[in-house]
């Protein structure tokens, strides 16, 4: 029968073990060191920085296109958001009002609306009327629509002024909350109908493609 002990390591053996484990490198080690041979360690701080910098030149980026419109959605047909287009609308409206609405020079009267609807959105749009409402012509006062072609109508004899705007350029405008106008939208076909006055009223019904 075999001694236990026989199994176990002599103190010589262990002694040399543990001289193996914690033996200094070779003297050639140093010398690489010392004379760079060894394969330097590059620092990674000017990496960090220009990945931090790159990060954040990304983050200004997205966000000036996200205040400007451009990833925040579609914009009208002159690169105006919502609020912006609503705000040229009213004053367009308010401009027609005060310049007669319907007579003087703010409004084409009779044109080809089709001609018109295709030049400018694209779509010939038809309109049919009746005795309580009629097509005036079209807004072609000085003030700005956006690039929307503005349309004035009388409606049960109040004043309503209609844009049209192609469907993929259209930035869903509302109006301010203490406006007092009332403002309807209407999909037909590839544009979008939006119809302002003070006086709510049905005014998209007569468009028709």
């Amino acid at each position: 029968m075999n001694n236990p002990s026989d199994d176990l390591p002599s103190d010589d053996q262990i002694d040399e073990q543990l001289r193996q484990a914690f033996a200094p490198p070779p003297a050639e080690h140093y010398a690489e060191v010392a004379s760079g041979v060894s394969r330097p360690v590059r620092p990674m701080w000017p990496w960090v920085v220009a990945a931090a910098a790159a990060l954040l030149v990304m983050a200004l980026v997205w966000d000036g296109r996200s205040h400007s419109g451009k990833l925040a959605g579609p914009t009208g047909p002159e690169g105006h958001d919502g609020a912006q287009l609503s705000a040229m609308w009213v004053a367009a409206y308010d401009h027609a009002i005060d310049s007669g609405f319907g007579v003087g020079g703010c409004c084409e009267v009779s044109p080809d609306l089709q001609s018109k609807c295709r030049e400018v959105c694209g779509a010939a749009l038809s309109f049919i009327g009746n005795e309580d409402m009629q097509l005036l012509g079209c807004y072609c006062g000085g003030k700005p629509t956006g690039g929307c072609l503005g349309l004035l109508l009388q409606v049960e004899g109040e004043p309503v002024q209609v844009f049209i705007v192609p469907g993929d350029r259209d930035p869903k405008p509302v109006l301010d909350p203490k406006s007092e106008l009332s403002l309807h939208r209407r999909e037909l076909g590839s544009v979008v109908l939006y119809s302002l006055a003070y006086e709510d009223r049905e005014a998209l019904a007569g468009f028709s493609l």
